[in-house]
């Protein structure tokens, strides 16, 4: 991944917005004790409030900070402050991310391919406003009143002299910050009026379909062209997935922004994945995964618990026993689940990492561990950096990785199998001494004296990483934030109404492999974390004469809308 040199623009900093105040943690460092992570332009510049749980912070919250907490603690306001130069960076280089010129956006998320049509309109829209209901064909002009209203609105004005028969017109509403909502191009049928020229109506092509809503005090712009455009809405996705990540950073519900902000609170102990994300929760289109996703292994469901994409090469029992089992071809392991996919030897099932923690609380074979926690077990010790609860992004919860850092800051994660390999990649496990049991989950063998029989495990992984991983391994610790923060609800797709929701998927590159639609990579929790590292530069503006959709006409500008 790139690094860029930091430039420091002073009409920046003036800008990135303030949250929430609360008194600053007692004798905190101010910026990251890491070369490599980008400082922090306004130290103090983000206030609201992230605490952490006794074991992250053990003499509590307000006390100097173990230096990993702080680390955490930085990280989190790296990761607003480099989402807010990502918001900044996305509106101000709109025009040329469209045309595919953007190496930043080309980088992560690819050119844009997908053209739509769009129609470019007047610079200024025809004096008068306009009414039409919902399912109807007729425009009629909104009447102005006799007596002068305040602010002035426009007055009536003859259609016929705007327009004629033939010409396409675009009527929405306008917002209270200027912009337009949603509006529709329509075909001028005819235009009526009375012996008195007034009570004047737009007739539209029946032939058309009618304007599905109610419209009240339109704009009404004449269609001077359309045009081929690149299609936004991937461009509009992210953005707006950027600035849900920006609200929920900062303590916010991103599905209720009007609700007041919420503490955000790092806890390095928990007791039971299950009771956080069960297996379903936050499911991917099909509850068949090869039905969308050919290249996930057959006999995994893809589902949220695989949030950290890589097959399990710890050593825990149930990885060792799943490696026997495969080598021993037993059908099922000791939970009683298949070990093959439909019985066929020729088709193992690997053990992804999140299914290290589907056992019981155990370190030993049998032996329940008293006070045993997630953080006991394989993944959360070797592989888990940091989640949110479900549909929960203000409790973030960190494995031992995610505090295990090299000098640079970047968390030492141990494996970067990826998702959709075919055989299980890795080489890290070689010999290692465990009890003899027969079969492989059953009775542990003893000898005369009653002590258990040890064998030399020789059953290894076979490596075939997958070429340019996109993986997370690389992650600095606040680019985990970001991905984490973009996880902030179960839905991953289409909300009620098929509008994007704006939510990331950690790992969705992974899972699609060289598949899929630069919408559902788009999903990628990661790609936003890949961008906001990227994007370290003041953004400028684009300096378009064509304004984005919905904005409203100026003067030498022509607005441009999605044809519909």
């Amino acid at each position: 991944m790139k690094t860029l040199r930091f430039t420091l623009l002073a009409g920046f900093v003036i800008g990135l917005g303030l949250s929430q105040t609360q008194a600053l943690h007692a004798q905190i460092s101010l910026q990251s004790r890491f070369s490599q992570d980008p400082r922090l332009l306004v130290p103090g510049t983000y206030r609201n409030k992230v605490l952490f749980d006794d074991h992250l912070a053990p003499q509590g919250n307000f006390t100097e900070l173990p230096e990993r907490t702080n680390d955490i603690l930085i990280a989190h306001r790296i990761a607003q402050q480099q989402v807010d130069l990502a918001i900044k960076y996305l509106k101000g280089h709109r025009q040329q991310i469209l045309a595919g010129i953007d190496p930043f956006w080309n980088e992560v998320y690819g050119p844009l391919t997908k053209m739509t049509e769009v129609a470019i309109l007047s610079a200024n829209p025809i004096s008068g406003w306009g009414t039409i209901d919902g399912d109807d064909w007729i425009i009629e002009q909104e009447d102005a009143g006799e007596s002068p209203p305040s602010p002035p609105e426009p007055p009536s004005v003859a259609f016929r002299s705007h327009l004629n028969k033939g010409d396409w017109i675009y009527i929405a509403e306008k917002l209270p910050d200027g912009t337009l909502d949603d509006g529709y191009v329509r075909r001028v049928y005819d235009i009526t009026w009375d012996d008195d020229y007034d009570d004047q109506e737009i007739e539209l092509d029946p032939n058309d379909d009618p304007v599905p809503v109610d419209l009240e005090e339109a704009l009404i712009y004449r269609v001077l062209r359309f045009d081929k455009q690149p299609d936004p809405t991937v461009y509009e996705n992210v953005l707006a997935t950027f600035e849900a990540i920006q609200m929920a950073l900062a303590g916010r519900d991103p599905n209720a922004p009007e609700d007041i902000a919420m503490d955000i609170t790092y806890n390095g102990r928990f007791h039971d994945f299950n009771q956080i994300y069960a297996a379903g929760d936050g499911l991917l289109p099909s509850v068949d995964p090869l039905a969308d996703f050919p290249l996930i292994p057959e006999g995994l469901q893809a589902d949220r618990r695989f949030r950290e994409a890589g097959f399990s090469n710890s050593d825990s029992h149930y990885h060792l026993d799943r490696l026997y089992d495969i080598a021993n071809r037993n059908l099922v392991d000791r939970n009683g689940d298949d070990v093959f996919f439909g019985g066929d030897l020729t088709k193992p099932i690997p053990l992804m990492w999140t299914q290290d923690n589907e056992l019981p609380l155990e370190f030993d074979t049998r032996n329940p561990v008293d006070g045993a926690t997630d953080r006991d077990r394989a993944f959360f010790a070797n592989r888990q950096t940091v989640f949110g609860g479900f549909d929960d992004h203000w409790n973030q919860y960190v494995g031992e990785s995610f505090l295990n850092l090299d000098e640079d800051g970047v968390p030492q994660i141990e494996h970067d199998g990826e998702f959709y390999d075919s055989s299980v990649a890795g080489d890290s496990i070689l010999e290692r001494t465990r009890r003899q049991r027969t079969p492989a989950g059953g009775t542990i063998l003893t000898d005369a004296n009653g002590n258990p029989i040890l064998e030399i495990e020789k059953v290894q992984e076979s490596a075939t990483p997958v070429t340019g991983s996109k993986s997370n391994n690389g992650f600095r610790q606040w680019q985990n934030i970001v991905s984490s923060f973009a996880e902030y609800n179960s839905s991953t797709w289409l909300d009620d109404e098929d509008n994007w929701n704006p939510v990331g998927v950690v790992g969705f590159s992974n899972m699609l492999g060289s598949a899929g639609t630069q919408e559902q990579h788009a999903r990628d929790a990661g790609n936003f974390a890949r961008f906001a590292n990227l994007v370290r530069i003041n953004p400028s503006g684009s300096g378009s004469n064509v304004e984005p959709f919905g904005k409203r006409g100026q003067a030498n500008f022509n607005p441009v809308v999605p044809r519909r």
